[in-house]
């Protein structure tokens, strides 16, 4: 059985890992939450305005970061 992953799938799990390898909080973006990252994608492209994008990937680590906290270990 062949089992199909797209390159959109093995990017977003490559990127994931090594966000975990370096200590850093993945960012998680649901399908919600997408028309605000194409707007904040788009004025960091369009208009130079990083900060919408970075307000934006903060936001969702932090909702991610709630959502996985009870089960984080501290070593």
């Amino acid at each position: 059985e062949e089992i199909f992953v797209s390159f959109e799938t093995l990017v977003i799990a490559i990127v994931y890992k090594q966000c975990l390898d370096s200590d850093i909080v993945p960012v998680i973006i649901k399908d919600d939450d997408k028309a605000m990252y194409y707007h904040s994608l788009h004025s960091a492209q369009v208009e130079g305005n990083y900060k919408r994008l970075l307000d934006f990937f903060t936001e969702e680590q932090n909702k991610y970061y709630e959502q996985v906290k009870l089960y984080l270990t501290v070593f």
